[in-house]
């Protein structure tokens, strides 16, 4: 998978805040170079993550930016802004409930690659330094 350096550095910035430091630069080589993560484009305004366009796995924001929204009430509330670097799905990553009550959406041209489910758990199984990570980035 080619990226940019700028896009390498967001990966491993997303890499490091998830699995934690120690773990980060040997998962960003590996993730690399084996294919587990699979990347995706979407265009402004364009749904990245919810109910009909989501799957069990991290999301990894390498290019452009992100708004997280929820509706409530008939009404869109913003939640939060995301850029290069950032991370979403964590939290559903192994929940059996596959229901999202959040939307994030594309702001500009973005770029995310994502982790699915099976290959984080190898990562964590791999290496009980990126699990403990991930309790931690859960915990925070």
């Amino acid at each position: 998978m080619r990226l940019t350096e700028a896009e390498k550095t967001a990966l491993q910035k997303g890499l490091c805040s998830v699995f934690g430091a120690e773990a980060a630069e040997a998962l960003a080589h590996r993730l690399l170079h084996d294919g587990a993560l699979q990347s995706k484009r979407f265009a402004d305004g364009e749904a990245v993550y919810d109910n009909a366009h989501a799957m069990p796995a991290l999301g990894f924001l390498v290019c452009g930016g992100a708004e997280v929204v929820r509706t409530r009430e008939g009404c869109e509330v913003f939640l939060r802004s995301m850029q290069s670097g950032d991370v979403f799905g964590a939290a559903q990553l192994f929940a059996a409930d596959a229901a999202y009550v959040t939307v994030v959406r594309a702001k500009g041209k973005t770029r995310v690659l994502f982790l699915p489910q099976d290959a984080a758990e190898a990562l964590m199984l791999a290496d009980p330094r990126a699990a403990l990570g991930y309790i931690a980035f859960l915990s925070q």
